[in-house]
């Protein structure tokens, strides 16, 4: 199931990871472009994109992000 919810997010965007627990024969399994840092990942989205909105999932399957405007 969480295989098909990776494809189906990797159709519409792009996914990108950055951790520090993955070795890199663990990480090349994932199908999922690691990234240095978090800092770099957000600087290259909004360089390649022109646009200071971005995402990101901080853990898990689980977490559902949302906007709360103030």
């Amino acid at each position: 199931w969480q295989t098909q919810m990776q494809v189906k997010s990797m159709r519409a965007g792009r996914v990108r990871l950055y951790s520090e627990g993955l070795s890199a024969a663990d990480a090349a399994i994932t199908g999922i472009e690691m990234v240095p840092s978090v800092e770099a990942a957000i600087a290259d989205s909004i360089d390649r994109h022109g646009d200071g909105a971005v995402a990101f999932v901080p853990e898990g399957p689980y977490i559902v992000p949302y906007h709360a405007p103030e």
